[in-house]
């Protein structure tokens, strides 16, 4: 942060209130947040724990460097997104442009795992649900799209699946 923000606009970004810290995210890679308003007063850049655990550095580099085009971005517009000029920023900083990590091999196992009793087909969750669900389909195909007990998701711990259930969603 404190070498492009040097290179690029002349003070590090540390200098003009951004600041980094690390977050549990398990479905995105990195995250530039900020209040938006004519004066933004909140400005944190942060990258997933647990991938950069699985992942290393050589993939979140990439993915701080996205972030801090970002930052600069907002810098300069107040604003962000993926557009051209964006595009510029990630290119100066030496990031990737692409919007997305769109590799399907860069994803973290799901915590838990639910099974419908009548079809089996499996949803993957990555926190646990707070209140039952059921199979979409089935509840499509056989009660005209209304929620059925019948069709109600049964959770399992990922590893265990289908072997350990748990209690949420059981009938």
């Amino acid at each position: 942060m404190a070498d492009l923000g040097l290179r690029l606009r002349g003070q590090t970004l540390q200098a003009t209130g951004w600041r980094f810290k690390f977050d549990r995210a398990r479905t995105r890679l990195g995250c530039c947040s900020y209040s938006p308003g004519r004066r933004i007063t909140s400005k944190v850049i942060s990258i997933s724990k647990p991938f950069t655990e699985a992942y290393g550095w050589s993939l979140m580099e990439d993915v701080m460097r996205h972030e801090i085009a970002h930052a600069l971005d907002v810098d300069e517009r107040m604003t962000t997104d993926h557009s051209e000029t964006w595009r510029r920023w990630a290119v100066r900083c030496g990031a990737d442009p692409a919007r997305l990590y769109e590799d399907e091999s860069v994803r973290l196992p799901a915590r838990f795992v639910a099974v419908c009793p009548v079809c089996h087909d499996r949803a993957e969750f990555h926190r646990r649900p707070r209140r039952p669900a059921a199979c979409a389909a089935c509840c499509r195909r056989h009660s005209g799209g209304r929620y059925d007990k019948r069709f109600r998701l049964v959770l399992f711990e990922s590893e265990a699946a289908p072997g350990k259930q748990l209690g949420l969603f059981a009938p």
